[in-house]
């Protein structure tokens, strides 16, 4: 299982495990572009009800909510879709954080870094199927969907 909720390092990006991950992060991109997402910046955040009712399989398939309620921490959750052609700064305000990109719209979407010390950049590929630990401030690159999972 690969959730947050164990301590990780910056940038560190982990494989999903579970049998179902790739399938529910499929039926999770089938859905995503006629979803409500409302503007906030440069990126849009998902405002459709339906949200939980799709992300919810996916936290099942990785046990986050056992883990969450097994360590008495508290969990936010949004989709984003970022489809500024400028990299786009994602500050991280509150709590462990981990972006598990769902689905590539365009391009070849990168975290890096850069943001919080040009000198020592450090960037990663940006996969479906993968989840990448944020402990700092980061940039990203468009364009895609990316679940952002805040525990505190």
């Amino acid at each position: 299982m690969s959730t947050s909720v164990t301590k990780s390092v910056h940038m560190e990006r982990i494989e999903l495990s579970g049998p179902k991950v790739h399938t529910i992060l499929s039926q999770l991109g089938e859905w995503l572009p006629n979803a409500k997402f409302e503007v906030d910046g440069k990126v849009e955040k998902c405002a459709d009800a339906e949200l939980d009712h799709y992300c919810r399989p996916l936290f099942i398939e990785l046990d986050i909510l056992t883990k969450i309620s097994s360590q008495q921490v508290r969990m936010k959750y949004n989709v984003i879709r970022i489809l500024s052609q400028e990299p786009v700064e994602f500050y991280n305000s509150i709590g462990e954080t981990d972006l598990i990109p769902i689905l590539v719209i365009g391009g070849d979407p990168i975290i890096s870094n850069a943001t919080v010390d040009p000198l020592q950049n450090t960037s990663q590929h940006l996969i479906p199927g993968t989840r990448i630990h944020i402990t700092k401030d980061v940039k990203i690159s468009p364009a895609l969907y990316c679940l952002v999972l805040v525990t505190f």
